[in-house]
């Protein structure tokens, strides 16, 4: 696999690169993410449709010693969060978070559980909570960077949501949006809002708005659609 990527120092600095191709003359494709959970099931799912691709680092090919330590063990850490819920309902939503990142095999619902549980952390005031679930989520593969649990790839990722929705791409994909599901949404000005699916399009879906009937529609989500949009 080595003489079939070029290995060099990746832009993303601490994500989980993979880069993927269809043959050795293929163009060569990456697409980073914050959890390395997250970059195995998306190469799983491009091996699937042909390719063949690799995970790294830093540059450097990620090993299964290495995937094996770094792995987040959701279930194991809504296991361990619910046995404080004695101690308050936040220990109980943390838990519901790292569950649907468990259970949910859709990386967009994954990004937004993990963006649920990073904005849960940041807002909570009792720091003996707070201490209590960060050690949680670091002892079963979480990183943590001065007690904030990355902060600044959740914020981006969000940034990233809002701007695409300016641009007309939703952030439900054709597999996850259906009629009655509601959803935080951005609207086409960029504001964060609250809304219903009310009906389904042939390329995307439409949003009422819960508070003032307005209806908005949205391309679905598609991440090569997506990354394209965000580098105009």
């Amino acid at each position: 696999m080595k003489d079939f990527f070029e290995l060099r120092e990746s832009a993303n600095k601490d994500k989980f690169v993979v880069k993927y191709a269809m043959s050795k003359k293929g163009p060569i494709r990456t697409m980073p993410f914050h959890l390395l959970t997250f970059a195995k099931k998306f190469l799983a799912d491009k091996e699937k449709e042909g390719y063949k691709g690799i995970i790294s680092k830093n540059g450097k090919p990620v090993k299964e010693s290495v995937e094996l330590d770094e792995a987040a063990d959701f279930e194991k850490i809504s296991n361990e969060l619910l046995k404080h819920k004695k101690k308050g309902i936040e220990f109980e939503k943390a838990a519901a978070f790292a569950r649907v990142m468990f259970m949910n095999s859709s990386l967009s619902v994954q990004d937004k559980a993990f963006m649920g549980l990073t904005k849960l952390l940041k807002d909570m005031d009792d720091l003996v909570k707070k201490t209590t679930i960060t050690k949680i989520l670091k002892d079963n593969g979480f990183r943590v960077k001065g007690g904030k649990l990355m902060r600044e790839e959740v914020e981006l990722l969000d940034e990233n949501y809002r701007t695409l929705a300016t641009k007309g791409m939703g952030t439900e994909s054709k597999s996850e949006a259906r009629v009655g599901l509601e959803l935080d949404y951005y609207d086409s000005r960029g504001d964060k809002r609250m809304g219903k699916i009310t009906k389904m399009t042939k390329t995307g879906y439409v949003v009422k708005d819960e508070k003032d009937g307005k209806s908005h529609t949205f391309a679905f989500h598609d991440r090569t659609k997506a990354k394209a949009l965000l580098s105009k």
